[in-house]
């Protein structure tokens, strides 16, 4: 019989300081055994040491494409996912409704998430899980490219 294993994951891992804290302080209390980092993330290099500090915490890639964050390319490599200061747009509606009248290049989406999980397998963490930022890896337009580079790096899991 298999055992059954309760996941409980806190995304937005290294967006900001108060973020962190709080993953570490639910990993430390028992009550979280995974967390998804955003490799664009403000406190994304807080959130690596921090990781070092919770031993066996299941780290997944945080794919983001909103959040007025800046991404982990240059601005200009991927014009059709910034703009409005060169950031990333405020929300999934505003990102859709875009890429629904044919304003989202799938290249860029793709070579931002690629450096994306590149910025955190470089940082030393090994990736558990993918998911994404307000759901949008499971966009259907956007789900194959998920799909492509969990392959690539072979990420075993992605929350659906």
């Amino acid at each position: 019989m298999m055992k059954k294993q309760l996941i409980i994951n806190a995304d937005d891992f290294g967006i900001h300081e108060a973020v962190n804290l709080a993953v570490y302080r639910g990993f430390e209390s028992g009550i979280l055994t995974s967390t998804s980092i955003m490799a664009g993330g403000d406190a994304f290099s807080s959130a690596v040491r921090l990781s070092r500090e919770m031993g066996n915490i299941g780290i997944g890639i945080h794919l983001t494409l909103v959040g007025t964050l800046a991404t982990v390319l240059p601005a200009e490599e991927v014009p059709t996912l910034t703009w409005e200061k060169g950031v990333l747009c405020k929300d999934y509606l505003e990102l859709i409704l875009r890429d629904m009248k044919g304003l989202i290049s799938l290249d860029d989406v793709y070579r931002e998430w690629d450096a994306q999980i590149r910025k955190v397998l470089d940082a030393g963490i090994s990736i558990t899980h993918i998911d994404g930022h307000q759901h949008l890896h499971m966009w259907n337009k956007f789900f194959p490219i998920a799909l492509a580079l969990g392959k690539k790096y072979k990420i075993p899991c992605m929350r659906v």
